[in-house]
């Protein structure tokens, strides 16, 4: 009744997560400033990084999600991995799918729901799980309302644990 068909793997730093899933330019991370600062930067991955805060706080939207999804326009990747807190894995989940140019017709099911790249999902906070769940939910501001998709095609191929990412974490989360 109870299956996890995401893989759930754990590396004790970002370079070590780095080097062993052989990041490259054909991936595609989606994180913030203040994560990618000071774990990330570092390393100089040859990746296409997009910070999400830059697109606002709080809660996933459709506004959000089709900003992003305009700064990557034509730009060619074959997984995404997604870091950091609810906001970022709901909008990593989306960015797997085949023909995703607006994130309304994901949420109302007006494109097919096919996955075409492979995920990875790195929380940073002590959460609800998403990182193993099919499931992504958005604030649909066009619509005044919030909408989820569930869908095993958003399914992380791999969630990784990673401790060092949660130094400086408030104790409250």
């Amino acid at each position: 009744m109870f299956t996890v068909k995401t893989n759930v793997r754990n590396y004790q730093t970002f370079g070590e997560f780095a080097e062993a899933f052989a990041l490259s330019e054909d991936d595609l991370v989606i994180t913030q400033s203040f994560l990618y600062e000071p774990f990330m930067k570092s390393e100089k991955l040859p990746c296409t990084f997009v910070m999400q805060d830059r697109y606002g706080g709080g809660e996933p939207s459709d506004e959000m999600i089709n900003s992003i999804l305009e700064e990557v326009k034509g730009k060619p990747f074959k997984r995404v991995v997604g870091v950091g807190g609810g906001t970022v894995i709901d909008i990593s989940k989306l960015f797997v799918l085949k023909g995703l140019e607006d994130a309304t017709d994901a949420f109302e099911r007006r494109i097919p729901i096919a996955k075409e790249k492979r995920l990875v999902l790195v929380p940073t906070t002590c959460g609800t799980g998403s990182e193993v769940t099919n499931i992504s939910i958005a604030e649909i501001k066009s619509r005044h309302t919030k909408m989820g998709l569930a869908d095993d095609a958003i399914l992380a191929d791999d969630a990784v644990l990673i401790p060092e990412l949660l130094r400086g974490l408030p104790f409250k989360f």
